[in-house]
């Protein structure tokens, strides 16, 4: 609901992985959404794409996977971050 800097959230997400994975796969999810409002530079996507992967590992499938599919298909064209999804098995 509030702003919170990618930072705190990405070690907030590292410090709740053991005790609470669903809480740390929330954060990884809402870590790749801010990313994914500002996306412009391909020195980004391994970022992004690391971010969903520790989403997909900790949450179920019906969480990440509609977010996935819309940034597929917002960013069809940039075929360095579909290739990096599809390596990472997004």
């Amino acid at each position: 609901e509030h702003a919170v800097l990618a930072d705190v959230l990405l070690e907030l997400a590292k410090q709740s992985r053991r005790a609470d994975p669903a809480t740390a796969g929330t954060l990884y999810l809402r870590l790749a959404r801010q990313l994914t409002e500002q996306l412009g530079y391909a020195n980004e996507y391994p970022r992004l794409v690391a971010y969903l992967k520790d989403a997909s590992k900790l949450l179920p499938a019906a969480q990440w996977q509609p977010f996935l599919a819309t940034v597929r298909a917002q960013h069809a064209r940039k075929t360095k971050l579909m290739g990096l999804l599809t390596q990472a098995g997004l």
